[in-house]
């Protein structure tokens, strides 16, 4: 049995929640991305480690609010679905990629087999954190096919069975399996986007406005602790650790969430979340950014990484806002 929408008067009201800008998320937007810019520039110094660890909400972070605003959405047709990935997702994504291509200086023979461009496609090459525009394109097709198949409470389980499964392929396969490496990586595809999509849509389609921030924030603590106890625990195992997807994971990004659902509106908070409807562009543009200010601060220490962090992300805010200004290059940064 299909999922009921809501219609007529709540169906204007779930279009009007999905475009307006919720101070809170916005914020949580920006916080999410300044994280993962953390995790690239980080030189696993001590303090390093522990702020890189601080910041896996991230990622995570984004699906859910691409959730939930599907959960908002009234019915769309599929086709209008499909239009909507392309446009936001998958038009952003191949520009961005031809720019990163042309500044690594990617040699586009390989685009002569289809074996190149599919790896090119899904993995990105030179711009390799671009792997999560990919992973939620495919992430808001999967929910867009399966809710139109599904009851909301099969969609939960599936999420939660893909998402072990996703564990037991990735960080825990030398647990599951005895095998070190699977050669499989967990954030691409299903297994780390899909998973976090169904908990916003959750949350979406319930209307539900959340804990108090306290317990959001409760929720983020203890998910961060638990994290740090996996890696220590799987770090004494042969191999490395796939950060990635971890059991932590998913209270370190439920938290964060509801904190965003509560945050107080403030002046503060409300200018610092006008940057989170650039988050698009400060992400996409970062990589490149912060390689070039690593040419020019040499040093391993939590100081350097610091103005390295703060340097990419004020040069890559600037970027996104001048971008923003213009209608043919706005689609590329919000």
């Amino acid at each position: 049995m299909s999922i009921a929408y809501p219609s007529g008067s709540t169906q204007r009201d779930a279009s009007a929640a999905l475009h307006a800008r919720i101070n809170g998320i916005d914020m949580f937007r920006f916080l999410a991305v300044v994280g993962v810019v953390f995790i690239h520039a980080s030189d696993k110094t001590t303090i390093g480690n522990a702020l890189d660890l601080a910041s896996r909400f991230g990622v995570p972070f984004f699906f859910v609010v691409a959730g939930y605003f599907a959960g908002l959405k009234p019915k769309l047709s599929f086709l209008s679905e499909v239009r909507h990935v392309g446009k936001r997702i998958i038009g952003p994504y191949l520009v961005w990629l031809a720019l990163y291509a042309v500044y690594s200086g990617y040699d586009f023979s390989n685009l002569l087999s289809i074996r190149g461009l599919a790896l090119l496609f899904v993995y990105a090459g030179p711009g390799w954190h671009l792997w999560f525009l990919t992973s939620l394109a495919f992430s808001v097709m999967m929910l867009a096919i399966l809710r139109r198949l599904c009851e909301l409470r099969t969609l939960v389980g599936l999420a939660i069975v893909v998402y072990i499964a996703g564990l037991a392929i990735g960080p825990y396969a030398r647990i599951v399996f005895s095998i070190a490496n699977l050669s499989i990586h967990p954030r691409n595809g299903l297994f780390l986007g899909f998973p976090f999509m169904v908990m916003g849509y959750w949350v979406g389609r319930n209307r539900w406005n959340g804990r108090p921030f306290s317990t959001g924030a409760l929720l983020y603590f203890g998910g961060f602790m638990l994290t740090i106890g996996e890696v220590y625990g799987l770090s004494r195992l042969p191999g490395g650790v796939n950060y990635d997807v971890l059991l932590g994971t998913v209270p370190m990004a439920a938290g964060a969430f509801i904190m965003a659902l509560r945050l107080p509106d403030i002046p503060m908070t409300r200018h610092v979340s006008n940057l989170g409807r650039y988050s698009l562009g400060i992400f996409a543009s970062h990589l490149a950014i912060m390689f070039e200010v690593q040419r020019l601060l040499a040093g391993t220490t939590i100081y350097t990484e610091l103005v390295v962090v703060i340097l990419t992300v004020a040069v890559a805010s600037l970027c996104a806002l001048i971008l923003g200004q213009f209608r043919l290059t706005r689609p590329l940064v919000r």
